[in-house]
């Protein structure tokens, strides 16, 4: 039932409130939006797509702030948004919640639904088991904090890459990527926040970009950029396997960071805390030389270490 789909590019033409449709022989033609009835009102600035060979085509249908799927007869269902004065909240049904503008999609390894809200500076989950819509990055403010959920800023384009179970995500306005790992920590991937361009051959981190809007991941792991800005597409190269982290700065230390394998980091604290342990660390095989230090005062955390490696 699916076949309609095998081979075909879609597009979506978000200044011609469409998407497009490219054939297996290189013929395009308006697929959803325009003139097109796929079962509902005509579309509105769609910005993201995300196919599911069981399900059809989700559409970010952003001017009307809603998720739409479209299946295989051409009906188009409202998934996320369908109520504009609906609840903001999390733990409601997604049909009838209210979804800000979205701007990236992706589908997780149990096809549920990835909703890059981006001026709510937000992820969210559409459960495929009951349709129920929770936040699973951000917490609704615009910022940059590597956490449990963390801070995002316009998130954009975004990838599941099933073979780490983690989501990378555009970070548009913090001019960063940063991943979900599997345990649930927002982190850094690549970008150090400042909007230029600079860092190729450097430690992905320390690379500057400008307004990243879409990533993907290619073979043996390596994760593309869309660097909007920069008017490039960068290229992360495959991580090493073991990386060390630091705790962040509300555990009373002066700042987080994350390290490679055979790397140092000096730890310090905050004003009013004492440090507890040995201030140089070698990261040895995912862990402390020293083991991890405290700060007195409080206890420390241990995040999920993020993606470290190069960017060419």
């Amino acid at each position: 039932a699916s076949g309609w789909a095998r081979g075909f590019v879609f597009i979506a033409d978000t200044g011609n409130d469409r998407v497009r449709v490219v054939d297996a022989s290189g013929v395009v033609r308006t697929f959803a939006g325009g003139d097109v009835d796929a079962g509902a009102a005509a579309l509105s600035g769609p910005t993201a797509l995300a196919w599911k060979p069981s399900a059809g085509l989700y559409i970010a249908d952003s001017g009307n702030l809603r998720v739409v799927l479209v299946v295989p007869d051409g009906t188009l269902v409202v998934v996320a948004g369908a109520d504009p004065t609906g609840p903001t909240d999390d733990y409601v049904l997604a049909a009838n919640a209210f979804v800000g503008a979205v701007y990236g999609l992706a589908l997780d390894q149990r096809g549920n639904l990835l909703l890059a809200e981006s001026f709510s500076c937000r992820v969210r989950n559409v459960s495929v088991a009951d349709g129920v819509i929770r936040t699973i990055a951000g917490n609704g403010s615009c910022g940059h904090l590597d956490v449990t959920p963390g801070m995002l800023s316009s998130p954009a384009g975004m990838v599941f890459d099933a073979s780490s179970n983690r989501l990378y995500i555009a970070d548009a306005d913090n001019h960063r990527v940063r991943v979900l790992m599997p345990g649930g920590a927002v982190l850094t991937v690549a970008g150090n926040g400042t909007a230029a361009f600079g860092g190729d051959g450097e430690l992905a981190t320390q690379a500057a970009l400008h307004s990243p809007s879409s990533v993907a991941v290619g073979q043996n792991g390596v994760l593309f950029i869309a660097d909007r800005d920069n008017d490039r597409i960068r290229a992360l190269g495959h991580a090493p396997a073991i990386w060390c982290s630091t705790v962040a700065p509300s555990a009373g230390f002066v700042s987080s960071t994350t390290v490679p394998n055979g790397h140092n980091v000096t730890y310090g604290c905050l004003s009013g805390y004492v440090l507890n342990g040995t201030a140089t660390q070698t990261c040895n095989n995912g862990s402390w030389s020293g083991g991890r230090p405290t700060c007195i005062g409080n206890p420390c955390p241990v995040p999920a270490p993020p993606l470290d490696g190069g960017i060419t």
